[in-house]
């Protein structure tokens, strides 16, 4: 069973739950929710948060040898803005004061050395610095994904500078339009949002819409074509220009973001060479965190060795800063996948956490750290790993699932009821105790009503159905098993009819309606599932909306960015519940939010819509993307290197090698990030193998591959053009790396078996194919592959199921060629022989190995025979087939008649058009005629002389059919084929054949005379006796 052996991380083992003291359970189990334990208290520093009353405050802290307590938050906790103005963290983040972020590098080591001498100090030292990780994660997480952004004074603001520093003075014009600020205000907010002023934000529209006349006439005078001048939005080309947002956010201006101290901590969260998302908020917070759970080694060897929930931490961190790349890590791969994910898994062991004794509380947090298991297998597209971690969490909760159907109405004017699913789970974990389900603190994320005239507000069913309310555990486990279905299913209606009754339960679930995290993820599903819907598609797109408006929830007036209606924004609960349970749950940060949005938008034919979604966030790649699909090429590549005079990047450059499908660009763009941006060779590398350079498509995807080999698309790739260029050893290397990071990858399957079948090893290559069609069964080119394959090592029955899976998956009609004569002649040969052997045992062996060879032979004789059942009844038009089926029919001793029919079938399907002109088809049909001629001969002939007349009377209505055919042979191969020896020959048969039927007609003939005179000759006699 799944986690039931201790997994070994770095040479660290988690065997049992009791290495982890309950004070540490109850903080995983509570994720990140601004609740952080701390081991012994220092005097003034780290002070617990006041609780609000004595009936909310949290029980004492359980000793170290007390049972876990049902409880989910713990005592002491500290918000992570207390942490951070602790001394200690004063001490530790403090940089400086000539710090400047050209030294960033510099600044970063000298923190790593501070924390590796906390850490390393003692156990309290190095629970202190995770308290420190897990408090700049959970402020970073707070900011971009359940928002609202955190306000920070300089006391709280990485990095911390220490005094007397010099306020730092942000450069006017490389502000955003509009906003002005003082050298003071700079220095107090240059990480805070900035607002901009009505007048300021009219002017930019004002200048927005002048450049858009201005591009619109350039390219009217250019002569660019009618797509470009109609639909081509503007460039917005200026350094100053504001960026859009859908309908009511219009606006985000931050000031931080042309901070140096920003754009180095972008820089820093850089990873494999993949570039990070640098409009991120507080990116300082994550690179904290990310130096202590991974790029400083030592701090986390430390961690781990004191405190063994660190690991848990460190794929958390990995998991958040996987969200800021642009691209896959394998760095994050490693510890998310092959590290973390394992050892997330090995804390819900089921032998671990099973069993009556063992209190909810571990149940609840072995559930959530599989979930959060399978969705960093998801990040990956392991969704082999997914499945198998969700069916762990189901055994842990004991939750039970069953899809089922019931009649319901889902359009107001419907006059009859059709069959729609819903999910029916009951689950074994109780509520969360103290959970009121129907007084809610807050307000939750709501649904946006449905304005259609035609649909109803939710689907309605005949009978109501009541299911009782499942824990929060059990929600989220069902909005895990709906992406599975997403992440493992086509983009198509019935794939949305199979996740749209899993997101009803998940968002009609009492439970769910406590979770503000739960409600939002469960909103999101649903979301995504209308947007594909004609009637639901404008609820979907305001709901999508809706969600990324959340973040800006509790945002002051004075700091909210301009657009943002105040009517919308509701009143949001408290930092800390929004992430309760966040970490094992699909919410993705606001950036992809907006990202998933305009995708969808662009596939509706949506352009301008989408072109508000990546304005903001500068997604320059998408809004080419945008340009090209209104066919404004040139507009986008103006805008391409507009961008390059103003803030040039290795990224941009190879955005203009994709514009212009020119390689020089990616070589500067290589040349430019110091050969560390693998974009750059693999794009270059695609475009050498559309050029059909197979061996500089190999090279460029060598060099992408070494930095960051996590992209199984661009091992695939290059696995093709080796196998183009016969380069095997490198094919073999390239599609091992495709199955490795993608097992369900067919095609990588597959061309790793043609790799070793080039190789000559038929074993490999067999093994391959067997796990390429576990994922393609219906890709008939494999079955075919897989078949020869089996033929060649003497997989005969496997050999047998393929061939009939290549007929049956190949497009649904068979075709002549599919069976192959070579095949079915070695079966029926191999089946001759096996009738051989037990025909030669010793009537008296009773061995086993004799009862083995009798066993064999039976069950080949069955599956032959049907094989050939199902082939005949597909392919009647090839007569080598029929051949085949004739001699099968010989070795199993059936009727004559029987193989004569065959026999004659096989004539049959041989003449093919024009048969009577071509040699070669010619050749065909003499060979079939003379079979069937000779077939009759010589079963007559037997029959004859063993003094049998059934054969004869059997065969009295086939004959005339065969003499029928055989004379159109000789007939109308006179003219061309008049000397041929195979036509004087079946003339022959056929005037033989033609005589004993004769002579056959006319003893038929004198037998009826004799019986008639026999039955005249009786009837006379009869007659005179009665007449005496």
């Amino acid at each position: 069973m799944l986690g039931a052996e201790p997994l070994d991380v770095a040479g660290k083992a988690i065997t049992s739950w009791d290495v982890l003291e309950p004070l540490e359970q109850s903080m995983l189990l509570v994720d990140a929710s601004h609740a952080l334990a701390r081991s012994l208290p220092r005097d003034g520093d780290l002070d617990p948060l006041p609780a609000a009353d004595a009936s909310s405050a949290p029980a004492p802290t359980p000793a170290a040898d007390a049972p876990a307590v049902d409880l989910p938050v713990p005592e002491p906790c500290l918000a992570p803005l207390d942490v951070l103005s602790s001394a200690f963290a004063q001490d530790v983040l403090t940089v400086a004061p000539d710090a400047s972020p050209d030294s960033a590098d510099a600044v970063v080591a000298a923190l790593a050395d501070r924390l590796v001498a906390a850490a390393a100090g003692s156990t309290r030292g190095a629970t202190d610095v995770l308290a420190l990780g897990v408090a700049a994660l959970t402020l970073f997480v707070q900011a971009n994904w359940t928002g609202p952004p955190p306000h920070l004074d300089a006391t709280r603001r990485l990095p911390l500078v220490a005094p007397p520093a010099a306020p730092t003075v942000l450069d006017p014009v490389a502000l955003p339009a509009g906003v002005v600020v003082s050298a003071t205000a700079a220095a107090e907010e240059q990480t805070a949002p900035t607002e901009i002023s009505e007048a300021a934000a009219g002017k930019a529209e004002a200048d927005e819409s002048d450049e858009a006349n201005e591009a619109n006439e350039a390219d009217e005078a250019d002569g660019d074509d009618a797509g470009e001048a109609a639909d081509g939005e503007s460039a917005r080309e200026d350094a100053g220009a504001v960026p859009f947002m859908p309908t009511s956010v219009k606006r985000l201006n931050y000031a931080y973001y042309n901070d140096e101290w920003h754009r180095a901590a972008i820089r820093l969260l850089g990873l494999d060479g993949e570039d990070a998302f640098d409009k991120c908020y507080y990116p300082w917070y994550l690179v904290v965190a990310s130096l202590i759970f991974i790029d400083a080694p030592k701090v986390y060897d430390a961690l781990a060795g004191a405190v063994p929930s660190a690991v848990v931490w460190r794929a958390r961190v990995a998991r958040a800063r996987q969200s800021t790349l642009l691209a896959r890590s394998h760095t994050l791969y490693s510890i998310v996948v092959e590290q973390g994910v394992g050892v997330l898994a090995s804390f819900a062991a089921v032998s671990e956490l099973g069993g009556p004794d063992v209190p909810v509380s571990r149940i609840r947090l072995g559930v959530r750290l599989t979930l959060e298991a399978a969705y960093g297998a998801l990040d990956y597209d392991r969704t082999d790993l997914m499945q198998a971690y969700l069916l762990h969490a189901q055994a842990l909760s004991g939750l039970v699932i069953a899809l089922r159907g019931a009649k319901g109405k889902r359009t107001k004017f419907q006059k009859f009821t059709t069959t729609h699913l819903y999910v029916s789970a009951q689950g074994s974990l109780p509520p969360i105790a103290g959970a009121d389900y129907t007084e809610l603190p807050h307000e939750l994320p709501f649904i946006v009503p449905n304005d259609s005239p035609v649909l109803l507000e939710e689907l309605t069913f005949e009978t109501p159905i009541d299911e009782p309310a499942v824990s929060l555990d059990d929600a989220a486990i069902l909005l895990a098993l709906a992406e599975l279905i997403r992440a493992t299913h086509p983009v198509s209606e019935l794939t949305d009819e199979q996740v749209r009754p899993f997101a009803r339960r998940a968002l009609d679930n009492g439970s769910t309606q406590a979770s503000w995290a739960m409600r939002a993820a469960g909103l999101l599903l649903k979301s995504r599932v209308e947007m594909r819907g004609k009637r639901t598609i404008e609820r979907a797109c305001k709901q999508f909306q809706r969600l990324v408006e959340l973040r800006f929830a509790d945002v002051p007036s004075a700091e909210r960015p301009t657009g943002v209606d105040p009517a919308i924004l509701q009143v949001g609960p408290a930092p800390a519940e929004r992430m309760a349970y966040l970490f094992a749950l699909p919410l993705p940060p606001w950036w992809k939010l907006l990202s998933e949005l305009g995708s969808l938008y662009m596939d509706h034919g949506l352009p301008r819509a989408a072109l508000d979604c990546y304005e903001p966030m500068e997604a320059w790649e998408d809004i080419v993307t945008c340009y090209l699909s209104v066919r404004a090429t040139s507009r986008a590549e103006r805008l391409v290197r507009a961008r390059l005079d103003i803030d040039p990047s290795p990224r941009l450059w190879a955005l203009l090698g994709d514009l212009m499908r020119d390689p020089v660009y990616y070589e500067r763009a290589w040349r430019e990030s110091g050969g560390r941006f693998p974009r750059a060779q693999r794009a270059w590398g695609k475009l050498a193998f559309q050029a059909k350079d197979y061996a500089g498509a190999i090279e460029h995807f060598e060099l992408a591959l070494a930095i960051n080999p996590i992209f199984p698309e661009i091992w695939f790739s290059m696995g093709m053009a080796s196998m183009f260029a016969q380069a095997w050893e490198v094919g073999s290397r390239a599609f091992s790396r495709v199955v490795q990071l993608d097992p369900t990858h067919g095609e990588g399957w597959a061309n790793l078996s043609g790799v070793y079948q080039r190789a000559n090893e038929p074993r490999k290559a067999f093994h391959a194919m067997e796990q390429a069609l576990k994922f393609k069964r219906e890709a008939w080119r494999m079955w075919e592959n897989f078949l020869y394959i089996c033929m060649q090592l003497g997989e005969l029955e496997q050999a047998m199921q393929a061939l009939r899976n290549k007929i049956q998956y190949n497009n649904a009609q068979a075709q002549e060629n599919d069976a192959d004569p070579r095949v079915l002649y070695a079966l029926v040969t191999h089946l001759n022989n096996l009738l051989k052997a037990v025909r030669e045992l010793d009537p008296s062996d009773t061995s086993p190995d004799a009862k083995a060879l009798e066993r064999k032979a039976v069950r080949f004789e069955s599956t032959l025979t049907n094989l050939f059942d199902f082939i005949t009844a597909r392919i009647t038009t090839n007569p080598e087939v029929w051949d085949a089926h004739a001699q099968l029919l010989k070795i199993k001793g059936a009727p004559a008649l029987s193989i004569v029919e065959s026999v004659l079938k096989r004539a049959r399907a041989a003449r093919k058009p024009n048969w009577e002109q071509e040699a070669s088809l010619f050749e065909g049909v003499a060979d079939s005629s003379l079979a069937l001629a000779t077939e009759l001969d010589d079963i007559e002939a037997v029959a004859v002389g063993a003094g049998d007349t059934s054969v004869s009377a059997a065969f009295a209505t086939l004959r005339p059919s065969i003499l029928l055919l055989l004379n159109s042979v000789v007939a109308r191969s006179e003219r061309f084929f008049e000397d041929s020896p195979k036509r004087a020959e079946l003339v022959e048969l056929v005037a033989r054949l033609e005589e004993r039927t004769a002579s056959v007609a006319a003893a038929a003939a004198s037998a009826d005379a004799s019986d008639s005179g026999a039955s005249g000759a009786d009837a006379g006699a009869g007659a005179a006796e009665s007449s005496v």
